[in-house]
């Protein structure tokens, strides 16, 4: 069976917002002995864990809705091209 870990994962961002996670035994040994070393709580670790990875998910999707509007404008301004030069002939 799996050892509960419970973590606080709020941050004064987000707000306090509790959840209790499974973890395979050898991820929730690693985890805790890696707090240990560093004199922090595994919820300390985890909460950090989930806030980098989040915000690195807004920068990945901000990128990509920038990418998706470059495209857009690129695709409008060939058209316009296309026309023009139709327009032309």
């Amino acid at each position: 069976m799996m050892p509960a870990a419970h973590f606080d994962a709020g941050s004064a961002r987000t707000g306090s917002k509790m959840f209790t996670a499974r973890l395979p035994e050898p991820l929730h040994d690693a985890l805790t002995a890696t707090a240990a070393v560093l004199g922090r709580t595994p919820a300390d670790l985890m909460r950090e864990a989930l806030i980098k990875y989040f915000e690195e998910l807004d920068v990945s999707q901000v990128l990509a809705e920038r990418k998706r509007e470059r495209q857009r404008q690129e695709q409008e301004m060939l058209s316009s091209v296309r026309a023009a030069a139709t327009v032309g002939k």
